[in-house]
């Protein structure tokens, strides 16, 4: 086996393998990860002011601390961050090493600071690993941790030969107190007869390993932390996926629903008697409303506008099924009280979701101009006859359809001559409601129809809507808003 598949070797072994997993980075916390750079960059220096505070602080005699220690510090740290933070802004914060370049130079800034502040030494420790929570990642919260507890291990032990003044107390043999506070540790301890490494096993029993246990406590907490905001990353990350592949699916919802209504206008190019034109606001990507127009022969023309109960997909299923139900006894029926009983009956089967449609069923014979229809609880039409005012026709309702199997429907008719229209609308229009909660209402939409100077159906709904949006004005749309006109040429 040569040096290469040796190497191909231990490259795959299971150890390798945990190396490279501690080291992986995950692309959902990039950006969190150069934000989290940005901010560790900012903390070193704060640290670095700290420091040169605490050589201020020295010189004035506030911290009795060696002077020549105290230099070597800042001249360890101060290159430290210096270049660190140069690097990090030069790459922008936007290499996956710069976070482990960031934390070691914290440590051993945390380290310059644990020599000169000896007070709450363990928090100061914890400095990095704090930072490191930033990250969202245990596992590197964990390999900060070990990193700094080593560092911090080496620098007691530097302590204890330094000639720094020590604040702990030291137990002789014989029993007596001593408080160095004078020359280095190791020249004092053995003045005093007593034994060095003694000394540095007394030290980690009394102050090493409580401040361990309090550190490793903190850095548990912090891992904990860095764990959890990790997994809520995560979730809101699948949120955002699932939310994406949502609006996907309701964009291809809306495209479905656009295509099965009827858009084209002129509707009829053949049939230049007859001007029809429809529009449709949808509350939601999708909505309930829905509009038909169609001949069923030559001489009879059909149409729909209708509400079903609810909004969104479940609306658009029952308004894709009302629709077709609707177009499909129309063929065979030329009767819209008839059409509606039948289309209550296969709605109101297995209707679990309890949903229920309101609509408007009529039939205009061309040749004599008389429109029978059925008003399924739906919104009163508005007729003007030619020269005329748009007047509401009142005629009595019927029930909703999928609302009770045994409903019964009845007809009505009213007839239309040349220069007459029909104004057909859904409750989206009265019911628009402005900031105060102020409905538009149909006296307001019959006065601004009666105002209108309208050349063509397209232009009067188009007004319409004009005038509603004026009423609304930001107040957001609770309802689908759609219209459906027909007019008699001349």
């Amino acid at each position: 086996m040569n040096d290469q598949e040796l190497w191909e070797k231990e490259r795959n072994s299971a150890i390798f393998q945990k190396i490279k997993k501690l080291f992986s980075e995950d692309d959902v916390f990039w950006n969190n990860e150069i934000m989290a750079n940005m901010f560790v960059n900012f903390c070193l220096m704060i640290l670095c002011g700290i420091l040169i505070l605490s050589y201020i602080l020295v010189k004035i005699g506030v911290f009795e601390v060696d002077a020549n220690e105290m230099n070597v510090v800042l001249m360890v740290n101060l290159p430290v961050i210096t270049i660190t933070c140069l690097i990090s802004q030069f790459f922008k914060c936007s290499k996956h090493w710069i976070k482990y370049m960031l934390c070691v130079s914290s440590i051993i800034v945390t380290m310059g600071l644990c020599a000169t502040i000896r007070i709450f030494v363990v928090l100061i420790v914890c400095i990095p690993v704090l930072l490191s929570t930033r990250y969202y990642s245990r596992k590197f919260t964990f390999f900060i941790s070990v990193l700094t507890i080593i560092a911090f291990f080496a620098a007691e032990m530097v302590y204890a030969r330094s000639p720094m003044i020590d604040l702990n107390l030291i137990t002789l043999p014989d029993g007596t107190s001593l408080s160095i506070t004078t020359a280095g540790l190791r020249a004092a301890v053995i003045e005093n007869g007593y034994n060095f490494s003694t000394y540095v096993f007394d030290l980690f029993r009394g102050s090493f390993l409580p401040n361990f246990f309090l550190y490793s406590l903190i850095s548990l907490i912090c891992a904990e932390l860095a764990r959890r905001a990790h997994d809520m990353v995560l979730d809101q990350n699948e949120i955002s996926k699932k939310t994406e592949g949502m609006k996907v699916e309701l964009d291809m919802a809306t495209a479905i629903q656009t295509s099965v209504m009827p858009k084209i206008f002129p509707a009829f190019p053949t049939r230049p008697e007859l001007d029809v034109y429809a529009s449709m606001y949808p509350a939601k990507e999708v909505g309930g409303d829905f509009y038909d127009y169609y001949f069923i022969d030559d001489d009879h023309l059909v149409l729909v506008i209708a509400d079903v109960s609810g909004k969104g997909i479940p609306a658009a299923l029952f308004m894709m099924i009302s629709k077709a139900l609707i177009k499909t006894y129309a063929q065979v029926y030329k009767d819209p009280a008839v059409i509606a009983t039948e289309v209550n009956k296969q709605l109101c089967e297995e209707n679990e979701v309890e949903m229920f449609v309101t609509a408007w069923i009529g039939i205009l014979e061309v040749s004599t101009g008389i429109v029978t229809a059925v008003d399924c609880g739906h919104e009163y039409p508005l007729l003007q006859h030619a020269g005329g005012d748009y007047q509401i026709i009142k005629e009595k309702k019927s029930f909703v359809l999928g609302g009770m199997s045994f409903s019964k429907f009845h007809n009505y008719s009213f007839k239309m001559d040349k220069g007459d229209t029909l104004f057909l609308y859904t409750d989206g229009v009265p019911e628009a409601t402005d900031a105060n909660e102020t409905l538009y209402g149909l006296n307001r939409l019959e006065s601004i129809l009666n105002r209108i100077d309208a050349h063509s159906t397209k232009e009067l709904l188009d007004s319409v809507k004009t005038d509603v949006d004026a009423f609304v004005k930001d107040a957001p749309q609770f309802d689908d808003l759609t219209m459906l006109t027909l007019h008699i040429n001349k």
